[in-house]
């Protein structure tokens, strides 16, 4: 069975946004012989060939029904966020709304696994440089409309952009609008 790093997924998916590995013959039992390879790559490859390559070797539990698969996800245009309060833009709380720049409309983002580091980059994106993040309570936040398209969105804190924390795919949520996502710039 190969075995893949996001790093070595990143090299099979260029153009993407990213990538998401798959076992266990998710695309169906593989026809060919499996090779069974561990890559170790750094995520500058151009291709997998490029990584080093560790023969697992005969011992390994490679079979036909082990194959691994990946998945790459789109890369939507750069993100812009806004917050809207009692139905206009306001730069310290509010509902979050983002859009890819290269689409043009807005949609909200679901509050699941949303916590005061995702909440920090979007006080970042807004061009705040002192300031403590805080989330705003569901009841809080007025339900936006339209398009949902982030959900499970897990920040660090330290990145730029929303674009940088792990979310569903684009557009892939289970979520109402119920469970918008609002944020509090607190200035400092």
């Amino acid at each position: 069975m190969a075995s893949y790093t996001s790093l070595s997924l990143a090299s099979l998916c260029d153009s993407y946004t990213g990538a998401v590995g798959l076992q266990r013959s998710y695309f169906g039992k593989s026809n060919v012989r499996v090779a069974p390879f561990t890559f170790h790559c750094n995520g500058v490859e151009n291709s997998p060939l490029e990584c080093v390559r560790e023969d697992l070797g005969d011992e390994a539990d490679c079979d036909s029904y082990h194959t691994a698969g990946v998945k790459c996800i789109p890369a939507p245009g750069p993100y812009e966020v806004r917050l809207i309060k009692d139905g206009v833009p306001n730069s310290e709380e509010g509902r979050v709304e983002v859009r890819d720049r290269n689409a043009g409309h807005w949609g909200t983002i679901c509050s699941d696994g949303w916590d005061a580091r995702s909440a920090t980059v979007v006080c970042r994106m807004l061009g705040h440089s002192r300031f403590i993040a805080s989330v705003m309570d569901d009841g809080d936040v007025t339900p936006g409309s339209g398009a949902i398209y982030l959900d499970d969105v897990s920040c660090r804190g330290d990145e730029l952009s929303l674009e940088q924390c792990y979310s569903r795919p684009w557009t892939v949520h289970n979520c109402r609008h119920e469970q918008d996502a609002g944020v509090r710039c607190i200035l400092l």
